[in-house]
């Protein structure tokens, strides 16, 4: 049996690892945001 999809775990690994990159962008620049934040509190 053949079906149109062929099942790769590699296209898998790599969408879970582009996934996990993009949330760790995402935690990456919420991190620096709220650095900021706090020093902007600590100067005022």
């Amino acid at each position: 049996m053949k079906h149109g999809v062929v099942f790769n775990p590699n296209d898998c690994k790599l969408l879970t690892v582009s996934k996990m990159g993009a949330q760790l962008t995402i935690f990456n620049w919420y991190g620096k945001f709220f650095h900021l934040v706090s020093f902007i509190l600590f100067l005022l």
